[in-house]
């Protein structure tokens, strides 16, 4: 049974996200930060599923603990799919999420809202000592605004419109409903439906 488990990012937000997840079946999460370990391997994968790998595997060999990670992206149609993989660093390594968003806006400048459409992908790995051993995706489908709105969330949520959810930003929605519907909560509930069917995580019933 799993009782704890490293989250394999340097993002303080993601761990706070994931860690409500698992809060519920026991399981203590733990970050590289608080491990006194630090992720250095450089993520040359060519898609979302093997960044995810390198940073879990990277996680496992250093803890020594079961060891999740994510690769996520922005994909926006009018772009050809940009930023997609290298959404982090896409408007330089060292942006902020302000810059990162003003960066996006002028990509965009003059493109009307029915071309806007976008989605953000997330793909995540469990490591553990067998090795990888689930792969989950997630993928939610929005539209990005012609400007920022709301103070939640992190990254490009303040421009990523959500279908799903009266066209609000994720930064307008706060945690409890992104973590419900978000790409990562969708590769999230994916993996813990897995963890729970392989009698890693206790399964009492359906997940609410």
């Amino acid at each position: 049974m799993l009782d704890q488990l490293l989250v394999a990012t340097g993002n303080d937000s993601k761990v706070e996200e994931i860690e409500e997840e698992f809060r519920e079946f026991g399981v203590r999460v733990t970050s590289p930060k608080q491990q006194g370990i630090s992720l250095e391997r450089t993520e040359s994968g060519e898609n979302y599923h093997e960044n995810a790998r390198i940073k879990a595997e990277e996680g496992y060999d250093k803890s020594g603990l079961a060891s999740l990670a994510d690769d996520s992206g922005l994909e926006v149609d009018a772009l050809d799919g940009r930023p997609g993989i290298r959404s982090d660093r896409w408007a330089g390594s060292d942006a902020t999420d302000a810059e990162k968003n003003q960066y996006l806006l002028e990509k965009l400048e003059g493109v009307p809202p029915e071309d806007r459409t976008a989605r953000f992908v997330c793909e995540m790995v469990f490591f553990d000592d067998t090795g990888e051993r689930f792969h989950t995706r997630g993928i939610c489908e929005g539209w990005i605004a012609q400007e920022p709105t709301g103070d939640q969330g992190f990254g490009y949520d303040p421009l990523f419109r959500v279908n799903q959810a009266e066209d609000k930003t994720f930064a307008e929605l706060g945690p409890a409903v992104k973590n419900w519907i978000s790409h990562r909560a969708r590769a999230l509930n994916d993996l813990i439906s897995r963890l729970r069917e392989n009698d890693l995580l206790p399964d009492d019933g359906p997940r609410a």
